[in-house]
């Protein structure tokens, strides 16, 4: 006798508890418009919440997210030496603060005592201004100038009060730009600060990273691609561009203070702008070496010439090295960052603007199918 037939099992697409339900509700027609509009509005909501309650520590927090990519390849190396995560990343956020406070420290003490050199009271308590002998010596105007200077320490006094609302106006925003400053500088400790536990936390972070590029991508070959290209253009930007102009400050704004020049904390500010924007630096050594000829002779100008030289040669000989780190962007990409970066966020602006501009023109290009710098086009 033969075994009885067993039917084949029933494969069903459907989940089982759709089974249980009525056939009326299986073939529910589909979602009314009202709905997705719904879904779309609470997901705004929620959006615009969260970007609201963060939107002061906004630049902040990228600007940590920009430092922690920066550093994550020596928090590795620490991490091989032998420390644990917690100390590779606070030493980390130690050093990196200590070496932001002392030439902020520096840079304050400069202005503040050019500011007193050159403004100062007598026992009166009437406003002082130098003798600046030395402007008769610069060319063309350098007689008319120090007329009007020597007619303005005359009488100080009356020529301030003739000219009040300028005054006025101009002491508002050298204090509103003071302030500014000191904002910008405790943002500056607080997105190391915050940098130092990204890094704690870091392969966790860069998982979800990794995972939301994929996400937006849709494709895991085109994620990597693009998690990796926006991985390079920070670290290109920020080691080739910010990090080539922080050296080239301290190397060369060091012999500011070494040769005492007037307000030698701010030429470093304007020092490191010119850097970032690729604007050559002789335009603050030649005056400089010019003042030093005038008041303290040429062999000050000439050593102060051949210092601005020596680290001339340094900066050319290491950039092609640091910028080939990643990508190469275009000096327009990084000047419009440097100026909108500064007017949106001021101080931190500055640095996080060149990086977000850089990435969203890599991207871009990536998404239009256009040759990144550096790659060769075949054709």
């Amino acid at each position: 006798m033969e075994p009885p037939i067993t039917p084949p099992p029933v494969i069903v697409d459907r989940p089982p508890a759709l089974l249980e339900r009525p056939p009326a509700l299986l073939e529910r027609p589909p979602a009314w418009l009202g709905d997705t509009m719904l879904r779309f509005a609470m997901v705004a909501a929620l959006l615009f919440a969260c970007l609201r309650i963060a939107q002061p520590f906004i630049v902040v927090l990228i600007w940590s997210v920009l430092l922690a990519v920066m550093f994550w390849p020596l928090h590795l190396r620490l991490r091989k030496w032998g420390l644990r995560n917690a100390v590779s990343a606070t030493l980390i956020g130690v050093v990196g603060v200590a070496l932001l406070v002392a030439p902020a420290v520096a840079v304050v003490d400069s202005f503040t005592a050019s500011a007193l050199h050159l403004v100062r009271a007598n026992p009166d308590g009437v406003v002082v201004l130098p003798a600046l002998p030395w402007l008769a010596k610069l060319p063309v105007a350098g007689a008319t100038i120090l007329k009007e200077w020597d007619a303005l320490r005359a009488d100080v006094p009356h020529a301030l009060a003739g000219h009040a609302a300028l005054v006025e106006t101009v002491i508002l925003w050298v204090a509103a730009r003071a302030s500014e400053l000191a904002s910008g500088f405790f943002r500056f400790i607080a997105a190391i600060a915050i940098a130092a536990m990204l890094l704690a936390y870091g392969v966790g972070l860069r998982r979800i990273a990794r995972g939301l590029v994929y996400r937006f991508a849709a494709n895991p070959v085109r994620g990597e691609r693009l998690f990796d290209l926006s991985i390079a253009t920070v670290r290109s930007v920020l080691k080739g561009v910010i990090g080539m102009a922080v050296v080239q400050a301290v190397l060369l704004g060091s012999s500011f203070f070494v040769f005492d020049l007037p307000f030698a904390g701010v030429l470093v500010m304007v020092l490191l702008v010119f850097g970032i924007v690729q604007i050559p630096s002789q335009l603050l050594t030649v005056p400089g070496a010019f003042y030093l000829w005038s008041v303290a002779g040429g062999q000050s100008a000439l050593l102060f010439v051949a210092w601005a030289v020596a680290v001339a040669v340094f900066d050319a000989a290491l950039k092609p090295f640091m910028m080939g780190i990643g990508l190469a962007v275009p000096v327009p990409i990084i000047l419009i960052g440097v100026i909108g970066g500064a007017l949106a966020a001021g101080l931190l602006g500055l640095f996080v603007g060149p990086v977000l501009l850089a990435i969203g023109y890599i991207l871009l290009l990536e998404w239009l199918g256009e040759p990144l710098p550096g790659e060769k086009v075949t054709e």
